[in-house]
């Protein structure tokens, strides 16, 4: 579940008693002859909110309630509900580095708790099938994040049975490197330098984070691409499409067996 909040430093400030104005100077949106289902959708997202939850706070439909948040969506935040916090798998000398961060971004669920809707699987170099393998079999939807020397990989999202799995991935690598596989076995267990830089930790499992919370908030089966993040800047990732030798999308459990 994906709340949904009014940036704090937005401020929502009355005009006259029948116009609402959002920013100080120069004012960012004004509401004018605000309706009362406005004035209370703008007050539950001051403390943030489900988009479902407004249709009930309004009352109103929930063609009015997406309405309104077109015309706040340039200074809503969106968080992670404290629920939805992920189990995060990760290996490697740089295991403690991950958890460090995910705990300081609130993302990091009991290593106990059972991944009912998301979780993210790290990998230094690559993502050993063990990680995510169960995953598929519980039909979890999981996002996967590769560190490397000077990048850092996120995504794709996946959906289990619906979209390209992280073995997918791998496979259309393979095709572009043949000697990939032997290279990958090498270096699965070897510190990434990228990891080390704890500016693209923190932007590496945010983005994560972010797109599994947009696929889930959009209900979309094709899933997000992802994103190329090194220490210059950021890029979109290609699509990742099923890999016909894969067939995750066909027979998920005839691809594990």
């Amino acid at each position: 579940m994906v709340v949904l909040r009014l940036d704090p430093l937005v401020p929502v400030v009355w005009r006259d008693p029948h116009t609402l104005q959002l920013g100080g100077e120069p004012p960012l949106l004004v509401f004018e002859g605000v309706a009362p289902h406005e004035e209370r959708m703008l007050a539950a997202l001051a403390s943030g909110v489900p988009r479902t939850a407004l249709a009930a706070i309004g009352p109103c439909p929930l063609a009015v309630v997406d309405g309104f948040l077109e015309r706040v969506r340039p200074f809503l935040t969106r968080r992670l509900a404290p629920s939805e916090a992920f189990v995060i798998r990760a290996r490697g000398a740089n295991r403690q580095l991950i958890g460090g961060t995910a705990r300081a971004l609130g993302l990091l669920a009991r290593a106990d708790a059972a991944a009912r809707r998301a979780g993210i699987v790290i990998g230094m170099h690559a993502i050993p099938p063990a990680d995510y393998r169960d995953w598929l079999r519980r039909d979890v939807p999981h996002i996967g994040v590769v560190f490397g020397d000077e990048r850092v990989l996120v995504g794709p999202v996946v959906a289990p049975g619906r979209t390209a799995c992280l073995r997918c991935a791998d496979l259309w690598r393979r095709d572009a490197d043949p000697d990939w596989p032997a290279l990958a076995s090498q270096l699965i267990e070897r510190p990434a330098a990228s990891a080390l830089d704890p500016i693209l930790r923190a932007e590496a499992l945010g983005a994560a984070a972010r797109l599994l919370a947009a696929a889930a908030a959009a209900n979309d089966e094709r899933g997000p691409h992802g994103l190329i993040l090194t220490a210059r800047g950021r890029a979109e990732r290609p699509p990742v499409v099923p890999h016909p030798e894969c067939g995750c999308t066909v027979d998920l459990q005839a691809s594990l067996d």
